[in-house]
């Protein structure tokens, strides 16, 4: 649900990067070594919402301001063992971009939940991931 600023809150983010890791996947170029970016995600759902948007608006006040809410889902999915706050692999460990905690991989644990997990939205309160039983 988004908040009465137009932004999202942070279970509709949470909501937003577990459709895209399901339609995409993880991303595989262009991300600096990581699945997603807390930014990326923020800019695709400006996107999505706001059709017409054009050019780079990574560097925007509102592509900012909607960041938030997906910094908190993206540090959700990590507690609960989906993402992991890294690169993919050591390889990639020379990159600075994003080196605010911005960048997240997907664990192999995540993966099957994810491959697993059906359309539904989940609510941040309720008990979900990999190591809930259900």
């Amino acid at each position: 649900m988004s908040t009465s600023a137009g932004l999202p809150d942070a279970e509709e983010a949470l909501n937003f990067i577990l459709a895209e890791l399901r339609a995409r996947g993880p991303a595989t170029h262009g991300q600096h070594g990581y699945d997603l970016t807390v930014m990326d995600m923020a800019v695709r759902w400006r996107r999505a919402k706001e059709p017409g948007l054009r050019g780079n608006v990574v560097d925007s006040e509102r592509t900012y301001a909607v960041s938030v809410p997906f910094y908190d889902a993206a540090w959700e999915l990590a507690r609960r063992g989906v993402l992991r706050p890294s690169v993919r692999t050591s390889f990639m460990q020379w990159s600075g971009f994003n080196a605010a905690g911005g960048g997240y991989t997907l664990t192999a644990i995540g993966q099957s939940w994810l491959e697993r997990l059906g359309a539904a939205p989940l609510q941040l309160l309720d008990p979900w991931g990999p190591f809930e039983r259900t």
